[in-house]
């Protein structure tokens, strides 16, 4: 069933399947390690990719009348999409997830998934400034690097690749060589702030996965305490400085920092971000999809 109301349709799972029966193979599959099993990969993610496909080729096809028109060079740059979410929602997963579709769509776009936590500031600054404990709030991010990469990114950039800092999650800060893009067709842009007001504008589709605050925080402390044990062989990790804790102290400290940081982050900036989405994912306990929201237009 689809129901309309204040400017969106609210699709229940079984309408939205539906609308992804009878389309044009997209000849990919989740593989055989992909934490997405077959009937969320089949039921959500392939009609969501349909209805990116339809903004896609309406993208195109604008840039085509722009050239006509003798506006050549107008978005010259990749079809931008913007998936944010909390902290533990499964931005990553769903990221790649949907790069997998697009990538093999007939005319077989070069996809690129980037992380919002490149444009953070690095530890040393952060530290200078206060804001270790907010890493992740507005205030804890590049905002100049922002503008800078994807101001570079929706011009077409001038035919050299375009530097993206990355973000280490084993050593906590901005660690690595750079990602490179190279003219990609499609960039999937995800974060906590990937529909913050500096990154929306620059998007051509916005998503955002909508879970209940108690499904994420318990993800959260379960996602801390594996990392903490990934730490006890590799001391490098931001992580290692907890596995002398016993299993009680871990799941403690992830719910003190849980309650502290990223619930605040979660309410006073990343759930207020969801006014900005067009498709909306509202997924449960077990990381399914039970409802779909869009934006009508």
């Amino acid at each position: 069933m689809a129901t309309i109301q204040g400017g969106f349709t609210s699709w229940d799972r079984t309408a939205w399947a539906a609308l992804g029966r009878g389309r044009q193979p997209l000849g990919a599959s989740p593989a055989s390690d992909s934490p997405v099993p077959f009937t969320e990969w089949d039921e959500i993610y392939v009609p969501v990719v349909h209805l990116i496909g339809v903004h896609l080729e309406a993208s195109i096809d604008l840039r085509r009348r722009l050239a006509a028109a003798g506006l050549r060079g107008s978005g010259d740059g990749p079809f931008i999409i913007g998936l944010a979410g909390s902290v533990a929602a499964g931005k990553s997963t769903c990221a790649h997830t949907l790069a997998a579709l697009l990538s093999a769509r007939p005319d077989r776009p070069v996809v690129e998934v980037v992380s919002t936590d490149g444009f953070l500031l690095p530890n040393s600054v952060l530290a200078r400034r206060g804001l270790l404990m907010r890493k992740g709030f507005p205030e804890t991010y590049d905002t100049d690097l922002i503008a800078s990469v994807l101001g570079a990114l929706v011009s077409g950039g001038a035919g050299e690749p375009i530097e993206m800092p990355r973000y280490s999650h084993e050593v906590y800060d901005i660690a690595g060589p750079p990602q490179l893009l190279a003219r990609p067709d499609i960039v999937i842009l995800e974060g906590v702030n990937a529909l913050s007001t500096e990154i929306a504008d620059f998007c051509s589709l916005r998503l955002y996965l909508d879970v209940a605050e108690s499904d994420l925080r318990r993800w959260y402390v379960a996602r801390f305490a594996t990392l903490v044990a990934e730490a006890e062989t590799d001391p490098t990790s931001f992580f290692a400085q907890w596995t002398g804790l016993t299993a009680d102290e871990i799941e403690a400290l992830a719910t003190t920092v849980w309650e502290g940081v990223n619930l605040v982050n979660l309410t006073e900036h990343i759930a207020p971000s969801q006014a900005r989405a067009d498709i909306v994912l509202h997924l449960d306990g077990e990381h399914a999809a039970t409802e779909v929201t869009t934006r009508n237009r």
